[in-house]
């Protein structure tokens, strides 16, 4: 009587010296599951199949020696695991297969192949990895270059390569918006009845200010705010005082940190619009604009990411965001007009990338706002900074 897979003789009842009998199987059973045979081939070749023979008594094969063409290696059908590694010389694969069944070809490498005889066939239990990462089926790499960064698309499920911006924060980022090109930044200044400063362009205070203060989001730094005193639809916030100064076109980007008090019966907009003095109840429409939009009146239960045209055509994306009264988010827009594609992101993670509807050679404004359509309370909007670069 013997094991059913490697063939190892059974201890009689009856015999002696059994430890003769044991001792052997304890060495069979080491080199079944740790031994390495080393055999140099130069054809077709059919491990021995005895007890203690070449493919029982092995778990790893290292096939060397010169060949002339691909070779069979040829193994019982009893179950069991083989490491196989081709060293052969010249190129050439070998198949691992049982003399009836199918097999597995294995190419010249220094790796070892993880092979299993099921019995009837010979299966690969393993499958190599990517040696690159254009190799993983999750990761999409167009053209990279020096200094990309990977970054992930919701849209599609991807990783997907992309300029750094310049360093110091990655492509999702404030770190994005450096480099030398046409900036203007606004930010809040820390003190009592304050005031918005702006570096580029004055920008315009939609509704009514409240003395700046620390914004109840521990994340977020100093925050002027703004209520719309329970006006239904009345914008709340800031906004370019012209739409002279930008040009949708020229490869713009736009950040903006908020703080919102409550999310409810809410319109929020923050981007680059091509129209000015927007009321709090107005949706962009037949206008250029890239923005975010998030409209309890539009049933929004996410925070949509926006291209349009004047045409009235748009492209809607979900970003899969889903905001929160009592917290802060970085949204983030950067232009490609060359591809042309428009990213967005909130708090430095890309949720979406529109390549239809990208506006082009449109002056248009900063604008960073909420509504309220109810106007039975009177939530806060508290902004940090507001950045926007273009090549002109």
């Amino acid at each position: 009587m013997s094991s059913p897979n490697l063939s190892i003789s059974h201890i009689a009842s009856n015999q002696t010296q059994k430890e003769i009998t044991a001792n052997t199987a304890f060495d069979e059973l080491d080199g079944a599951i740790a031994g390495l045979l080393i055999k140099s081939i130069s054809g077709d070749y059919t491990l021995t199949t005895t007890e203690g023979g070449e493919a029982l008594a092995h778990i790893a094969f290292q096939f060397t020696g010169s060949l002339s063409g691909d070779a069979n290696i040829t193994v019982p059908t009893n179950k069991k695991l083989y490491l196989v590694n081709n060293s052969t010389s010249r190129g050439h694969t070998i198949t691992v297969k049982t003399a009836s069944g199918t097999g597995i070809v294995v190419a010249s490498s220094s790796a070892y192949t993880v092979l299993y005889c099921d019995g009837t066939n010979v299966v690969e239990a393993s499958t190599s990895g990517a040696s690159a990462l254009s190799g993983l089926s999750d990761v999409s790499l167009t053209s990279p270059a020096n200094g990309d960064v990977l970054t992930f698309d919701s849209g599609s499920s991807e990783w997907k390569n992309q300029p750094s911006g310049g360093g110091g924060g990655g492509g999702g980022s404030i770190g994005s918006l450096v480099g030398y090109r046409r900036t203007g930044t606004f930010y809040c200044k820390p003190s009592t009845g304050g005031s918005i400063l702006a570096t580029g362009e004055v920008i315009n205070i939609l509704g009514n200010e409240v003395t700046p203060r620390e914004s109840p989001d521990a994340n977020q730094g100093e925050a002027t705010s703004y209520d719309n005193s329970g006006s239904a639809d009345t914008a709340t916030g800031w906004q370019g005082s012209t739409l002279l100064n930008w040009y949708l076109g020229s490869n713009l980007h736009f950040f903006a940190e908020l703080y919102m008090g409550s999310v409810t019966d809410m319109l929020l907009i923050a981007g680059l619009l091509g129209a000015s003095n927007l009321g709090g109840s107005t949706i962009p429409a037949n206008k250029d604009a890239s923005y975010f939009r998030f409209d309890k009146t539009a049933s929004d239960a996410t925070i949509k990411c926006i291209t349009s045209l004047v045409s009235g055509t748009r492209t809607i994306t979900d970003s899969g965001i889903t905001p929160v009264g009592g917290h802060s988010y970085r949204f983030l827009i950067i232009t490609d007009d060359a591809a042309p594609s428009v990213k967005f992101y909130i708090d430095d993670t890309l949720v979406a990338t529109n390549t239809t509807n990208i506006p082009t050679g449109t002056r248009c404004i900063p604008q960073a706002s909420a509504a309220w359509h109810s106007g039975s309370t009177s939530p806060l909007i508290g902004l940090s900074q507001m950045v926007v670069q273009s090549d002109r």
